[in-house]
């Protein structure tokens, strides 16, 4: 699949159509811009967030606060095993944001252009 943002391919690492599937999330490697596959849906593409709300949060077991990107990894590429997910945003301002993943965060939001990041540019 193809991102609509920036053109580059967008990847899973949701196993596929099974007995159990009922949708899967895409994500672009180089935007990090999301796309959800419904089963007898069309493809929805979530709307550009800002930093702080574009991501959910787990921590790992020293207490840092991570962003999630797929349900494997975190945006500093840390594997989410032995983390807790928040069920809520995370931030890269908050006092145990994971530096990395701040700092990556800041690169993948440079990377959405500005004419893609209003409500109705993702709308098909």
């Amino acid at each position: 699949m193809t991102c609509d943002i920036c053109g580059h391919r967008m990847a899973t690492d949701d196993p596929g159509p099974s007995p159990a599937w009922r949708m899967v999330w895409w994500v672009c490697e180089w935007c990090f811009a999301t796309a959800v596959e419904w089963e007898d849906e069309p493809l929805g593409r979530p709307r550009y967030e800002p930093t702080d709300s574009r991501w959910a949060l787990a921590t790992d077991p020293s207490g840092r606060a991570h962003a999630i990107v797929t349900g494997a990894r975190c945006l500093c590429g840390a594997a989410l095993d032995g983390m807790e997910p928040a069920g809520h945003s995370w931030s890269p301002a908050a006092a145990r944001a994971c530096p990395d993943c701040a700092a990556f965060a800041q690169v993948v939001d440079a990377r959405w252009p500005l004419d893609k990041r209003d409500r109705r540019s993702r709308l098909g």
